[in-house]
């Protein structure tokens, strides 16, 4: 379960007899965890036993199996308080049932996030040195509005969150910081040239992609398909094999690689930290959205972007 996941039901499938039978094989992973960590109280990979006993009821639950609740909610209760168990074991086991439970009890998308934020922070009273209430948190961050998001980030850069959550915190706030200034001031002399060919006067897509990040070549095969004047930051260290996928693939706008992949000099200026991420700039050149993937049609058209149906993607030549 994704951190971006929490307190988000499963999807259920369209025939209902293949959703029982996924929650009968759910259960029966919890079954039989129950019975080696039962049979084996000291094998080396008991701990991890017990994570998938509750994980696989928590599954059944979120495939419509109630009969199971009682005893999950049983299960969870005893080992939260089991101090004899790994604070980290006790933290994750504890979350992916609070949220389950939060998810359950929203009636919509604000008040699913309502929820989290509470089981999050309880979570941080009862496990204060644990990742899941912070990395809740921040799946938070990246879910709200920018107004609400990055007062948020800030409160886990000075809190006692793990150093993984503090970075993507304070990238998230060095990217919200960009919005109001232009891209030309944030490239600076490395990406003079990458700008120098773009037409003046037309808005931009500024996107992130790798070979490892399978939706965002999707990203840049839709950019291409509707022909937005585009750059896309190439965040693969192997250079010679980005570029190769690149053609392949036909991605859209002018493409630029570092060998230094995630760390390249554009990719840290422009603060990415991950494939598929997209910022949207102005027709004066000013980065007017770091948000692009949320909203997207709804923004591309207020920023006066040109969107024309989609079109086939160009076959690169010799691929047929």
């Amino acid at each position: 379960m994704g951190n971006s996941d929490l307190g988000r039901p499963v999807d259920r499938k369209s025939k209902k007899n293949g959703r029982e039978l996924s929650a009968a094989q759910a259960k029966q992973v919890a079954d039989l965890a129950r019975v080696f960590y039962t049979k084996n109280p000291k094998h080396p990979q008991v701990t991890e036993a017990r994570k998938i006993e509750v994980f696989a009821l928590v599954s059944a639950v979120q495939l419509g199996d109630k009969s199971v609740e009682t005893g999950l909610d049983r299960l969870v209760a005893d080992l939260r308080t089991d101090g004899s168990l790994p604070g980290e074991l006790r933290a994750q086991c504890a979350a992916a049932h609070d949220f389950t439970v939060a998810a359950r009890g929203a009636k919509d998308q604000s008040g699913r996030l309502v929820n989290v934020e509470k089981v999050a922070r309880d979570l941080i009273k009862e496990f204060p040195r644990e990742a899941p209430g912070y990395e809740a948190l921040m799946a938070l961050c990246r879910a709200r509005e920018s107004v609400k998001a990055e007062p948020l980030a800030r409160e886990l850069l000075v809190s006692e969150a793990p150093e993984h959550v503090k970075f993507e915190a304070g990238l998230l706030i060095q990217r919200l910081g960009l919005v109001g200034h232009s891209l030309s001031e944030i490239v600076g002399q490395d990406g003079a040239e990458l700008l120098a060919g773009l037409p003046a006067g037309e808005p931009v897509v500024v996107y992130s992609w790798a070979t490892w990040g399978p939706g965002s070549i999707d990203l840049g095969q839709m950019i291409q398909a509707r022909r937005f004047v585009a750059i896309g930051i190439c965040m693969d260290a192997q250079v010679e094999k980005a570029t190769q996928a690149a053609h392949r693939a036909g991605l859209g706008g002018k493409l630029t690689y570092d060998k230094n992949g995630l760390d390249g000099v554009l990719a840290s200026r422009l603060a990415f930290s991950a494939p598929g991420q997209i910022y949207l700039i102005d027709a004066k050149g000013v980065i007017a959205d770091v948000r692009g993937g949320e909203g997207l049609e709804a923004k591309l058209k207020a920023f006066g972007f040109k969107t024309p149906a989609i079109v086939p993607t160009a076959t690169p030549k010799g691929k047929g």
